[in-house]
């Protein structure tokens, strides 16, 4: 019986397109032209983008479900063979092995396609006006994390995104702020020069008005606003002092109070309402 002939896979034009080239030592096998690697005549299978588009959709899934790298290996790959093997009553080896979800493939394909993500916003807003709304906040082990918001018209339609998230190393001072913003991705003398042609209009956070309001609108209004706050807070603040206004919220038939903070000037309304039944403003 003759042996049947190994087939190589020749290398294809169209390969261009992607960024291969022809090896110069062998012409039937692929040159990254970024990496300067030789791949192998198995890795120009058409099987294989299809296992990889997989394998990044996947790795979509799991970031979105907010599970550990690990699952991809211990549940997902399982779960494939079974669905194969049960349903389809075939060989699940020649799939699975086509999809690569090992820890480290998952977490490279998260950092991939987070990279490209910020790549394309900034693209965006590199050819657009847009606005940036900061908030810092404390972690539970008392970090202070800067976060960064942009809001651009994209097409016809309004666009918001999160643009980055970095922790601050100190204080939240607008100087610690903006050097944050300016020096990310401009280190040494291009920070300084942005310092001084930064341009931009600035909008304070709408809610200290309001604070401001409930503090120099009347002096009775405050005092009483002040007295159902560190009430409320003195509630909301101890577990114990929680549960039991619940139950007693609960043999009232009265509504939860939500916890308080004194920027909110509409929720402040309704909260005096609620300590003194009617109010007139």
């Amino acid at each position: 019986m003759a042996e049947n002939k190994k087939k190589c896979r020749q290398y294809n034009a169209t390969y261009i397109n992607y960024g291969f080239i022809p090896s110069a030592t062998n012409v039937h096998l692929p040159m990254c032209l970024l990496c300067q690697q030789v791949f192998s005549n198995e890795a120009m299978k058409p099987s294989r983008q299809s296992g990889l588009v997989a394998s990044y959709n996947i790795a979509l899934l799991i970031t979105k479900a907010d599970l550990p790298f690990t699952v991809g290996e211990s549940l997902v790959i399982p779960a494939i063979m079974e669905a194969i093997s049960t349903v389809m009553q075939c060989d699940p080896a020649p799939v699975t092995k086509a999809i690569p979800l090992s820890n480290d493939s998952v977490a490279r394909r998260i950092r991939e396609m987070s990279t490209d993500t910020e790549e394309q916003l900034c693209l965006k807003l590199r050819g657009c006006t847009f606005s940036v709304q900061l908030d810092e906040t404390t972690t539970a082990d008392n970090n202070v994390l800067l976060m960064a918001y942009v809001r651009y018209v994209s097409g016809r339609d309004l666009v918001e995104d999160f643009l980055f998230g970095e922790y601050l190393a100190t204080d939240t001072r607008g100087e610690t702020i903006f050097a944050a913003l300016t020096k990310r991705g401009h280190p040494g003398d291009e920070h300084h020069r942005l310092r001084h042609r930064w341009s931009a209009s600035y909008v304070h956070c709408v809610l200290h008005r309001h604070n401001l309001v409930a503090k120099k609108l009347s002096p009775s209004l405050h005092q009483s606003l002040d007295v159902a706050v560190k009430a409320i807070n003195k509630i909301k603040a101890h577990a114990l002092n929680d549960r039991l206004f619940r139950q007693l919220c609960g043999e009232n038939d009265d509504d939860e109070l939500n916890q308080f903070t004194s920027t909110h000037w509409s929720f402040s309304i309704s909260l005096i309402s609620v300590s003194h039944g009617s109010i007139v403003l």
